[in-house]
C-alpha cells in the first residue's frame, strides 16, 4: 500500500485595493450627517467597508457599529468584506437591513407580551389580507370595488396602501380623516380595514416592513431609549440610501439626531425600489438635516467609455435632483447594440450563441456573464430552462422565484393534496408522483410497470390507464415483482398514510413531515448538496422555508388544513426573502431580474425582452411613471463592465417597436433588425 500524504494549501489573499482622495474623504470618520452621491462603479460599496473597518480599527467593535444594506443578501456580502479587512474575529456584527435593526431594537425595547415580535414577509402579509377581506362583509366597501374584494389584484393594492400609510406615519384615524376631508369612500374603507388589521398584528405579536419601521421611530421618541441606543452604537453606515422610503429616511435621521455619526451613500438615478416606497428625494432629505456634509464619488472603475457615453444619455433624461455625476469611464474597449428579433426563440438563440462565443473565443468565464430579464412567473424561469436547452449553464438565485415554483415544495404540495383527498391521485398526478424523487421511476420504468399491470389487467383498460390507477388501487400491483412495482406500492402506501393522518385532525407539519422524511430524498439531498450541488441546496432551502411556513400556520388541521395551507402556498406570488439564499458559485451564467443587479458588476449584459409598455414597466397600467421606468432601463447598463446588449423581438406587437433605451442609448448605429435564428455562431457578436 502506497503511503500518501496532503498539504492543504495556504489562502490567496486577495490585496485590498487603495482609496482615491474622494474615497478617503468619504471613509474619514465625522460627526453628524455625511451624505456620498456615488455613481456605477465609483466604489461606493468599498468605502462603507473601508469605513466600517477603521471604526473596528480605532478601538470599536461590528456590535457597536450598524452598518444597513438594502438586503440580506447585500448584507451578507458587506459582512464579508468588512471582516477581510480585519485582523480579528467579530461576534454580533451590526451588518443588518434596516428592518433588522428596526426588529432588534423594538425586541429590546419595546418586547411583544407573550413571544417575541415576528416579521411578517410579503406573502404571509397578502396571505393575512385576503383572509381579513374574506370576513369583512361586501357592503362595508363602496359599490364600485366590491366585484374586486375577492382577487388577488386587489389584496396586493390594498397591502401596498396600508405599507404607504404607515410610510408616511399615519394610522387608522390618519387616514379616515382625510379620506372624510376628500369625501373619499373608498379610503374611509381602508381606514376601517386598516385599524382590524393592526389589531389582528398586535394580538398574534406580528408586524409587517413598514409598521416595523413606523414603531422604532415610536421608540426613538423616548428620551431613555434614545440615551440607552446613543450609548449601544458608535456610528450608522448606510449603504444605498437611494432604496430608503420616507420613514426609513426619517428613521436614519433620528438616529443622527439622537447622536450618532451617520455615513449615507447612493445615487438617485439607481432607485428602482420605488414601487415599493423608495424615496426619489431620500439623499435629499438626508442632506437637509442641519450640519450635514455632502461628498461625490466621480472616478469610475467598471464602465467602458461606450457604456459610459451610454449611461451619460440616460442620465441627461433623469430627475438630476441630488443626483451622482456620471463616472469618469475606464480607457477601454466596449459596446452597446440594441437589436429586435423575430420572436422570443430567435431572441434566445442568438443570445446563447452569443454567451458560448463569449466563453468559447473571447476568455470570458461564465460567470462573467449575466442575462436580464422579467419577474418570476412572467419570463425569468423560461429564460433559465430554454438557457439550459440551449447549452449555457445557468445559475438563478433561489429568491427570485416564488416558494410554490420551486421543484421540490411542488412535488411534496402535489402529494400533500392527494393525500387530502384520500390518496388517490388523478392519472396526470400518479404520472407526476411516480417519476418524482418521492418515488423515482422515469419513463423507461413506468413504461416497463404499465406493459407488467396491461399483463395481469388486459380487461381494466389501457397500460397508461392502469398506470394512473395503481397509486389509487394498489392491489392492481400485487404479484407484480420487480423494483419497479415495489416503489409504486411504496409511494402508494406513503400517501395512503399520510391521508390517514390529515382525516384524524393531524396538524399540516406532521403531514409534511410524513411525506417528506418516509424515503431517501432527504438523504440524496443532503449528500449532493455536500458534494457542491446548487440546485440540492435550493430544494433544501426551499423546503425548510415550507416547514417554516407550515409551523407558522400551526392551526391548519385535517383535511381543510391541507387544502388551505396549499391554496395559501400557491397563492404567494411574491418570492419571500428568508436570508437563506446561497452566494453565486461562479459555475454558470447569472439569469436575474433587473432589481438584481443593483451594486453588481460583469464583463457583458444583456437584457432581453425589452419591449415598449410591457418590460420594463414599473407601475401598473394607467399609472405613467416615466422617470422610474427610465431607472430600470439605466440600471442594466450600469452593472456592464465593456459591452451591454438590449434586445427585444416583435411577436408580441409589433406595433410597440423597441424600447425608450434603445431610442435613447448611443448604440452602434441604430436598432438592429435581426431575422432568423443564429447559425453555428453569431457572426455579429460582441468584439
Amino acid at each position: 500500500m502506497v503511503a500518501m500524504s496532503y498539504r492543504i494549501a495556504p489562502r490567496a489573499w486577495t490585496q485590498l485595493p487603495e482609496l482615491t482622495p474622494q474615497q478617503e474623504a468619504a471613509a474619514r470618520q465625522a460627526p453628524g450627517m455625511t451624505v456620498v452621491a456615488a455613481g456605477p462603479g465609483t466604489g461606493k460599496t468599498l468605502v462603507v467597508a473601508e469605513a466600517a473597518s477603521r471604526h473596528v480599527l480605532a478601538g470599536g467593535s461590528l456590535e457597536r457599529t450598524v452598518v444597513l444594506a438594502h438586503s440580506r443578501t447585500a448584507a451578507q456580502a458587506l459582512r464579508r468584506d468588512i471582516t477581510r479587512r480585519l485582523p480579528r474575529a467579530q461576534t454580533s456584527a451590526q451588518v443588518t437591513t434596516i428592518h433588522g435593526l428596526s426588529l432588534g431594537l423594538l425586541g429590546r425595547y419595546w418586547p411583544h407580551e407573550d413571544s417575541p415580535w415576528r416579521l411578517l414577509r410579503a406573502p404571509e402579509q397578502e396571505s393575512r389580507i385576503r383572509e381579513l377581506l374574506d370576513g369583512v362583509p361586501a357592503d362595508a366597501w363602496p359599490e364600485e370595488v366590491r366585484p374586486a374584494l375577492g382577487t388577488r389584484a386587489f389584496a396586493r393594492q390594498l397591502r401596498e396602501v396600508l405599507a404607504r400609510a404607515r410610510q408616511f406615519s399615519l394610522d387608522s384615524e390618519g387616514v379616515g380623516a382625510l379620506a372624510r376631508e376628500a369625501g373619499d369612500d373608498l379610503f374611509a374603507s381602508v381606514a376601517r380595514f386598516m385599524e382590524d388589521y393592526l389589531t389582528v398584528g398586535d394580538f398574534s405579536g406580528t408586524l409587517d416592513y413598514a409598521e416595523l419601521v413606523y414603531r422604532t421611530r415610536l421608540l426613538l421618541t423616548e428620551a431613555p431609549v434614545a440615551e440607552s441606543v446613543r450609548g449601544a452604537f458608535d456610528a450608522v453606515i448606510v449603504d444605498d440610501a437611494h432604496e430608503l422610503d420616507s420613514a426609513q429616511v426619517a428613521l436614519v435621521t433620528d438616529l443622527a439626531r439622537v447622536g450618532l455619526p451617520v455615513l449615507a451613500l447612493g445615487d438617485p438615478h439607481q432607485r428602482i425600489g420605488g414601487y415599493r416606497g423608495a424615496s426619489p428625494s431620500a439623499l435629499a432629505d438626508l442632506a437637509a438635516l442641519p450640519g450635514s456634509r455632502s461628498l461625490t464619488l466621480t472616478h469610475g472603475f467598471r464602465n467602458a467609455e461606450e457604456v459610459g457615453r451610454a449611461l451619460a444619455a440616460l442620465d441627461s433624461r433623469l430627475d438630476q435632483h441630488h443626483a451622482a455625476p456620471t463616472p469618469v469611464a475606464v480607457q477601454s474597449s466596449g459596446d452597446v447594440v440594441s437589436r429586435v428579433f423575430d420572436d422570443e426563440s430567435a431572441e434566445l438563440a442568438h443570445v446563447a450563441a452569443e454567451l458560448r462565443h463569449a466563453v468559447t473565443y473571447q476568455g470570458c468565464s461564465w460567470h462573467d456573464l449575466v442575462v436580464v430579464t422579467r419577474a418570476g412567473r412572467t419570463q425569468l424561469s423560461a429564460v433559465a430552462k430554454e438557457l439550459i436547452r440551449l447549452g449555457v449553464p445557468v445559475e438563478v438565485s433561489g429568491d427570485e422565484i416564488a416558494l410554490a415554483e420551486q421543484p421540490a415544495v411542488g412535488t411534496v404540495l402535489l402529494a400533500l393534496g392527494v393525500a387530502a383527498r384520500g390518496g388517490a391521485p388523478e392519472a396526470d398526478e400518479a404520472r407526476l408522483l411516480l417519476s418524482s424523487p418521492l418515488c423515482g421511476l422515469d419513463g423507461v420504468a413506468q413504461r416497463r410497470l404499465a406493459r407488467s399491470l396491461l399483463a395481469r389487467h388486459r380487461e381494466l383498460g389501457t397500460s397508461s390507464a392502469l398506470l394512473g390507477r395503481c397509486l389509487g388501487e394498489p392491489h392492481l400491483l400485487d404479484g407484480i415483482d420487480g423494483e419497479d412495482a415495489a416503489a409504486a406500492l411504496e409511494l402508494s402506501r406513503l400517501l395512503r398514510h399520510t391521508a390517514d393522518l390529515l382525516r384524524s385532525g393531524a396538524e399540516v407539519q406532521v403531514a409534511l413531515w410524513s411525506l417528506w422524511d418516509a424515503t431517501d430524498w432527504p438523504s440524496r439531498l443532503r449528500d449532493q448538496a455536500l458534494h457542491g450541488s446548487r440546485r440540492a441546496n435550493a430544494d433544501l432551502d426551499a423546503m425548510v422555508e415550507l416547514f417554516d411556513l407550515a409551523e407558522r400556520m400551526d392551526d391548519l388541521l385535517g383535511v381543510a388544513g391541507a387544502t388551505t395551507f396549499i391554496t395559501e402556498v400557491a397563492g404567494q406570488e411574491i418570492p419571500a426573502d428568508t436570508g437563506r439564499e446561497l452566494a453565486a458559485e461562479g459555475r454558470g451564467v447569472q439569469v436575474m431580474t433587473a432589481h438584481r443587479t443593483r451594486g453588481l458588476e460583469w464583463e457583458r449584459v444583456w437584457v432581453i425582452g425589452v419591449q415598449e409598455g410591457l418590460w420594463p414597466r414599473l407601475s401598473r397600467p394607467g399609472l405613467l411613471l416615466d422617470a422610474e421606468r427610465l431607472s430600470a432601463d439605466h440600471l442594466a447598463p450600469r452593472a456592464s463592465a465593456h459591452n451591454c446588449s438590449a434586445s427585444g423581438n416583435s411577436s408580441t406587437s409589433p406595433a410597440r417597436g423597441p424600447a425608450r433605451c434603445s431610442r435613447s442609448a448611443p448604440c452602434r448605429g441604430s436598432t438592429a433588425r435581426v431575422a432568423a435564428r443564429p447559425g453555428s455562431w453569431a457572426s455579429w457578436a460582441f468584439r
